[in-house]
This record gives structure tokens, C-alpha cells and sequence, in this order.
């Protein structure tokens, strides 16, 4: 086949474009093009000599989109991470809330600070705030040592809070205070 692509790979092509496609395509073999998945992606990105048409799809950082309600979406996520304002997802869950916030995070001007996650829903109330506060030794039982919080951990970066809504009230007033 063509550099960059397999025989096999030249079978598909050939395959679509008779079925009317106009499609892209390369492959990228390991040890050959690369032996992690950096360098195998830059050699896939080489073989595609031409990106997308824009008609089609387009790049939003490392996502590429195509569904025209879904490029609007990413590029209002685009201009929310151009700002310095917190953001607040709304949606069901495996709707892409986690997805949008890292793509905030990568577009931000905060992209080389640290990006922290927390699932609100899946830690103890008791351990909710400490977890995003921190506390001193001697705080409470078993705090042998002072530990730093994930807003504290997150300086310069991202935090991502997951089930939000979940936490107690009392600490949504103190979270609300914080931001």
C-alpha cells in the first residue's frame, strides 16, 4: 500500500470511495511507526495529508466533531475557557460533563496547572469537606498529619466537581462562598 497505510487499509479506502465516501484514512503500526501512542498518532496525523473538510468536521483541541449542534456546544466551550469565570456543566449522566471540563481545562489559559476531579456522590459527608478544604493535625481523630485540599492542590489549575448537587447543603454554602 501507500506509505502510511496497509494493503488492508487500501482495500477499505477503495471499498468507500466506491460507495461514494471520500474518506481519510492511514494506519500507523507499532514497533515500526512508533512504540507509544504519541508518536503512533503522530504518524497517523503525517499520513493524512489534508485534515477534515470543515463541512464535515472540525478540531476542538483533541476532539474532532462533526454534528453541527456539537461543533456550536465546543466552540461555546472554547469561549468559556477563554474566560477566567467558573462554569457550572448541567446535564444526565454519560451526557459528556467530565469531557466538556477537561476540554475547559485544555483550552484554558489554567491548561499547565493541574486538573482535579472529585466525585461528590462516592465520598462519606464527613470526609467531603476535608477532602475539598484540607485540615490541620490534630483537626478531628485520625488527622496525624495537616493535608492539603483539592481547591488548595488545584492552584493554578482546574477542579472538577462531579455530583455537586449531591453534597449537604451546609457545604454548598461554603463551596458557593469559596468560588
Amino acid at each position: 500500500g501507500a506509505a502510511g497505510r496497509s494493503p488492508r487499509g487500501d482495500e477499505i479506502v477503495a471499498a468507500l470511495k466506491r460507495a461514494g465516501w471520500e474518506p481519510l484514512g492511514a494506519s500507523a503500526s507499532f514497533p515500526r511507526d512508533g512504540r507509544t501512542a504519541d508518536p503512533l498518532m503522530e504518524a497517523l496525523g503525517e499520513a493524512i495529508q489534508s485534515p477534515p473538510p470543515a463541512a464535515v468536521a472540525r478540531s476542538f483541541g483533541d476532539v474532532v466533531v462533526a454534528d453541527p449542534a456539537m461543533r456550536e456546544l465546543h466552540a461555546l466551550v472554547a469561549r468559556f475557557a477563554a474566560s477566567e469565570i467558573s462554569v457550572l456543566l448541567l446535564g444526565e449522566t454519560g451526557t459528556g460533563k467530565e469531557v466538556f471540563a477537561a476540554q475547559v481545562h485544555k483550552l484554558s489559559a489554567r491548561a499547565a496547572g493541574p486538573f482535579c476531579k472529585l466525585n461528590c456522590a462516592a465520598i462519606t459527608e464527613t470526609l467531603l469537606e476535608s477532602e475539598l478544604f484540607g485540615h490541620e493535625k490534630g483537626a478531628f481523630t485520625g488527622a496525624d498529619r495537616a493535608q492539603a485540599g483539592l481547591l488548595e492542590s488545584a492552584e493554578g489549575g482546574t477542579v472538577f466537581l462531579d455530583e455537586v448537587g449531591e453534597l449537604p447543603l451546609s457545604l454548598q454554602a461554603k463551596l458557593l462562598r469559596v468560588l
